[in-house]
């Protein structure tokens, strides 16, 4: 769910806080549940959201 919201949040330009704070749950939460698919996923979509925002952690 946490991944959906984040995806939503970067279609909306949301604030880059909340983008990352996003991010990082459902990295958390793919970790805690050792589904790597689903982490890959979300590392994806950070690298794309950095990317395309200019945004540097």
């Amino acid at each position: 769910m946490k991944l959906l919201s984040a995806e939503i949040a970067i279609n909306e330009k949301r604030p880059h806080k909340e983008i990352e704070e996003l991010l990082n749950e459902s990295l958390a939460f793919a970790k805690i549940n050792h589904s790597a698919t689903v982490e890959d996923r979300i590392n994806s979509l950070f690298e794309k959201y950095k990317k395309e925002s200019g945004f540097k952690k």
